[in-house]
């Protein structure tokens, strides 16, 4: 990891240790309004086709509040994220859910370990569009061939003249961005990263928020039993 992304990812990282030891109130969720997430979670579940025989890798996952409302659906889930207090957070309200403290660009798994991955409201606070590409790479490489990975609410580029897509400063500056700005995706950012490596990308829209796409990716592997040893990271279990 070059120098000036290792500071980037320190910086999120303490943002979030902060931001997921914070107390929530009443009516909120991962430090939003609850009544904000109404229907999206069933939206999510439509996009990744659960079955109570798969596997869940959570990616990004926060406190937990996707996941609270898929864990039933599926046969195992492993919750991810980079702050050991939204991991904190998460098995308090879980209870015995497995969760790992890791980067997205550098998951512990040896490949092809998931059937179903997700990435939701999470690409636009990452650093740079090569570190996005290097996650959605990382992704394709734990998911098993016929898998299914949802990349939810990702912000478009408004004028389609810029690509690779555009960094912008968010109407709301966030401590959680590095340089305070907030990554802006084409949709032909997905499928440059998912062509590569031979897998197909179809689009639909976020659910409540306008404008927004969901990418939800079909993962195609020639040779499914592929090998690559894991990088180390934290293991926690509840």
């Amino acid at each position: 990891m070059n120098n000036h992304l290792e500071v980037s990812i320190s910086r999120c990282c303490q943002v979030w240790e902060k931001r997921g030891s914070e107390p929530l109130l009443a009516n909120q969720s991962d430090g939003y309004p609850e009544v904000s997430y109404y229907g999206r979670y069933e939206n999510i579940k439509s996009k990744l086709y659960p079955r109570s025989d798969l596997t869940l890798l959570d990616v990004g996952c926060g406190r937990g509040s996707v996941l609270w409302h898929l864990k039933g659906d599926f046969r195992d889930v492993v919750a991810v994220d980079i702050a050991f207090s939204n991991l904190r957070r998460l098995r308090e309200a879980l209870g015995p859910v497995k969760t790992v403290l890791a980067s997205a660009h550098q998951l512990p798994f040896r490949a092809s370990r998931f059937d179903r991955i997700l990435l939701y409201g999470v690409l636009h606070y990452f650093p740079s569009w090569e570190y996005a590409s290097d996650v959605v790479v990382e992704l394709i490489r734990v998911c098993r061939s016929k898998g299914i990975i949802l990349l939810g609410d990702n912000e478009p580029v408004i004028n389609t003249a810029f690509d690779p897509p555009i960094k912008k400063v968010p109407v709301h500056p966030s401590n959680s961005r590095p340089g305070d700005v907030e990554l802006c995706f084409t949709k032909r950012f997905f499928e440059d990263v998912a062509s590569e490596l031979g897998c197909e990308a179809q689009f639909a829209d976020t659910w409540g928020q306008p404008g927004h796409f969901d990418v939800i990716l079909t993962v195609n592997k020639i040779n499914d039993e592929e090998k690559r040893k894991p990088t180390s990271a934290i293991c926690l279990m509840p």
